[in-house]
């Protein structure tokens, strides 16, 4: 398309009269009277916008992995993910989830080396963790996980640890042979595994704060004295 570029004095005048742009006298399309400079100085908060938040993102991070890492090299988790074998692909991505929120979850295909007993080295991890979630989906649990799960629980409540239940998709309450973990405040997965308002509430659930109406950092008040 060939346009008909505006005179210096018809850019003057319209410049004068603050207007930034004029239509082509044969096309009728617009034509920018901004110079580079000025064109810059307008698209530039958004795209300033756009970079410092990919850069809090990466600092976000950046910064979970260094926690996660000390975690680790210190054998220190903040729940045990208690699961359905059945069930590990979602459990994995639920955990992963939880990494990028700076917490460390035990799950047993990573604690648990070949050649030992399950028995042995969760009782081992109980007193190293805080908090214990306990996974329900449409598999169920067999009769002696549900024997394996009361013990579990019985040990969770005498090392006073947070015992909550989850409800993977697919169900909506508690099967009646698991009906003692009514009591407890129960976090749902409606839809999906990436479901923002259940990741909050479990992770509400193992720090014993809501994630939402946490104070940022840059808004606490700090006590030098």
């Amino acid at each position: 398309m060939l346009l008909n570029y505006p005179t210096e004095l018809q850019v003057k005048r319209r410049r004068e009269r603050g207007y930034d742009c004029i239509n082509c006298s044969v096309c009728d399309t617009h034509i920018s009277l901004l110079d580079q400079e000025e064109q810059l100085s307008y698209t530039q908060p958004s795209k300033v916008y756009e970079i410092d938040k990919a850069a809090d993102t990466n600092r976000e991070a950046e910064k979970a992995v260094s926690i996660i890492r000390g975690k680790i090299k210190t054998k220190e988790f903040d729940v045990f993910l208690a699961h359905n074998s059945q069930d590990k692909p979602q459990i994995e991505a639920i955990a992963q989830y939880l990494r990028e929120r700076s917490l460390n979850p035990w799950l047993d295909k990573e604690q648990i080396p070949p050649g030992r007993w399950f028995q042995d080295v969760i009782q081992q991890a109980i007193p190293r963790v805080k908090s214990a979630a306990i996974f329900i989906s449409a598999h169920g649990i067999g009769r002696w996980q549900i024997l394996e799960l009361r013990e579990f629980i019985s040990q969770c409540v005498e090392q006073e640890l947070p015992v909550i239940p989850v409800l993977l998709p697919g169900v909506t309450k508690l099967p009646k042979d698991l009906s003692f973990l009514n009591q407890l405040h129960a976090v749902f997965f409606r839809e999906s595994i990436n479901d923002t308002e259940a990741l909050d509430n479990l992770e509400w659930g193992i720090v014993g704060e809501h994630p939402r109406r946490r104070i940022p950092a840059s808004s606490r008040t700090i006590d030098v004295s």
